[in-house]
């Protein structure tokens, strides 16, 4: 009796190896996570185009929404939502300007899935686009940018807005000192970040505030090196330092997390090796790379985490095949 149980449990233990062996060899391997890509918005080709975080070189755009069906006009400015959805910000020359949004994997002459655009919305110079962690979408008008016309302020529309809608809220008035406001960031706080063009200046809103309300902070003044230059951009690190594009001296200025007044930056990044050519937006990836667009240089530029000085860029995304014209957005997946 032991003798045939001893037997019977090697069978079953051989049964149950083969049927490991069996499962293991018809197995597939696990789906790869999809590729990340950065978002480029360039308003003389019109059209939204996205490459590989590693991209290099003069390369294909992975992704390339243009065409008549798209709705796009001279986009300014790309923003992503949470869910990676695409919004642009469309100020052309002639005709409404708007705020088209399309899908995460969206390509070609593709329509939009929405389109906030008409009297109402009061977009008529829009330019930087930010989206808070309600989805409410907070959108500069710039007065006296390209193409634009009536007066600076920050509109903010509720999430999923479309059509012809009113925001819900603005920031606008004597009061705030917005002056020709170009792009938008939220910092972890939750603050508004704004860099504005003709005040040579980076205003920083409390979060909730609407209406004509000072800013909380503003830098400004001739130490900041922003004075008459043109700020055209304003975006955060993970550290919570400001980076601010300088348009009209091709620079990169870093300034404190929390910085106020006539303050200089902790350092810069300028100079020929750079390859910076008037930056219009600057983004992090989550090793703390940053990605700049250069719509003087036709080109993206990609810079180590610090980097400072005359420091050449890790990469740069350059040539006929990218169908860089004029980059001016950039987001990151």
């Amino acid at each position: 009796m032991q003798r045939f149980s001893l037997a019977a449990l090697a069978a079953i233990l051989l049964t149950l190896s083969i049927a490991a062996c069996s499962s293991s060899s018809t197995s597939t391997n696990p789906t790869p996570p999809p590729q990340l890509l950065y978002f480029v918005s360039d308003a003389n080709s019109n059209a939204v185009t996205a490459y590989p975080l590693t991209a290099n070189g003069n390369i294909a755009p992975t992704q390339n929404i243009v065409g008549a069906a798209t709705g796009l006009g001279f986009p300014r400015r790309v923003v992503l939502d949470s869910t990676l959805n695409i919004y642009v910000a469309n100020a052309p020359a002639a005709g409404g300007h708007s705020i088209t949004v399309y899908a995460p994997a969206a390509t070609g002459n593709v329509a939009p899935l929405r389109t906030i655009t008409g009297a109402a919305t009061g977009l008529t110079g829009v330019d930087g686009l930010a989206i808070d962690g309600g989805g409410n979408l907070f959108a500069a008008n710039c007065a006296t940018c390209f193409h634009s016309s009536g007066s600076d302020g920050i509109l903010i529309f509720a999430a999923g807005a479309n059509g012809n809608v009113a925001p819900t809220n603005t920031i606008a008035g004597a009061a705030t000192t917005l002056n020709a406001p170009t792009a938008l960031t939220f910092d972890a706080s939750g603050n508004l970040l704004v860099s504005n063009g003709g005040g040579s200046s980076v205003t920083t809103f409390a979060p909730g505030a609407t209406g004509n309300v000072a800013p909380i902070a503003t830098i400004a003044g001739a130490a900041t090196g922003l004075t008459g230059n043109d700020p055209e951009c304003v975006r955060n690190d993970a550290a919570g330092l400001i980076y601010v594009c300088v348009n009209n001296t091709s620079t990169i200025a870093v300034f404190a997390a929390g910085a106020n007044g006539n303050v200089a930056p902790v350092r810069t990044l300028s100079g020929a090796a750079t390859g910076l050519v008037t930056p219009t937006s600057v983004s992090f990836d989550t090793t703390g790379n940053m990605y700049v667009a250069n719509a003087g240089g036709n080109t993206i530029t990609v810079y180590a985490p610090g980097a400072t000085g005359n420091q050449a860029p890790m990469f740069t995304v350059s040539g006929a095949a990218t169908g860089l014209v004029t980059p001016i957005g950039l987001a990151i997946q």
